[in-house]
């Protein structure tokens, strides 16, 4: 399972242990970010990464796998995909298939209402569990306790005093970005899109401002949607056979409603001979 860029293979650590039933489930922090090495200069760009995947697989004596990315994690699984078809069993997509090279526009349409967001306090700060209820009550998503341990520096008092990735990091990061290619993917795929009807499904400090989220749902509507709704039409019409749904949900769709996404993702693995005909259903 690879995160989406800013977080680590810990945003996973409520979610994964629901497929350990019948799977080996192994996630991974992307170079920069968590417990990875943060190299300047290098290891960043796409082919590097998808260089590191493979070396991860390896170590573990992992000949072959289904592929989970979320966000950016699904330019990862198209790149491996392509570059490693034999070793490539599935590709599960949460809320990934898009092309992020084009996302700069949607975001500078958005900064003015991101802006609106409380900034946390001092008490916020206080401690993992001030922080994590600050990014419930912000975000509209639990993050793991682990995934704000492996993100954030700590004092000897346990007090938040700063960020692990560097701002080095973010920029060679979204420098890295570039635009996606599905002509080599041949590996069975599945695409779980997040459905929003306003601004507030994924910016939810607006829900108490009707005026600000219905300009803001315009802008989201007439950029962010329509980008994907144009991302959506080409990844159904250059992946072949691929599997596309849909439900309403916050981007972090497996932290919002788990237990949707992961009924979804075990029917695709259950459509996959070569994985495992009734792993599907929970035991």
């Amino acid at each position: 399972i690879i995160p989406g860029l800013g977080n680590s293979a810990h945003v996973f650590d409520d979610f994964a242990p629901r497929f350990t039933d019948h799977f080996r489930v192994v996630a991974l922090s992307r170079v920069g970010f968590g417990e990875s090495e943060q190299p300047e200069g290098h290891g960043y760009d796409l082919s590097s990464r998808v260089a590191q995947i493979a070396a991860i697989l390896d170590s573990l004596a992992i000949t072959r796998a289904v592929l989970v990315g979320h966000s950016l994690g699904g330019d990862e699984l198209t790149a491996f995909a392509s570059a490693h078809p034999e070793r490539t069993l599935g590709l599960v997509y949460l809320d990934a298939a898009y092309d992020h090279s084009t996302v700069a526009a949607s975001q500078a349409a958005m900064a003015p209402y991101l802006g609106r967001i409380s900034p946390p306090t001092a008490g916020d700060f206080a401690s993992i569990s001030a922080f994590q209820q600050y990014q419930q009550r912000a975000n509209g998503y639990h993050l793991p306790a682990g995934e704000l341990l492996a993100l954030l520096k700590l004092d000897e008092h346990g007090t938040i005093v700063g960020q692990r990735t560097t701002g080095q990091v973010l920029a060679a990061s979204m420098a890295a970005i570039q635009p996606i290619d599905y002509s080599r993917v041949r590996a069975p795929a599945l695409a779980i899109y997040s459905e929003w009807t306003t601004a507030a499904d994924i910016m939810p400090w607006l829900g108490a401002d009707s005026v600000q989220n219905a300009l803001a749902t315009e802008a989201l509507r007439t950029t962010v949607l329509a980008a994907q709704v144009r991302d959506r039409a080409r990844f159904t019409r250059e992946v072949t056979g691929a599997q596309i749904v849909s439900f309403h949900a916050h981007h972090y769709q497996f932290l919002t409603h788990p237990a949707e996404t992961e009924r979804y993702i075990r029917s695709f693995l259950g459509s996959l001979p070569s994985v495992c005909s009734t792993c599907y259903k929970r035991s």
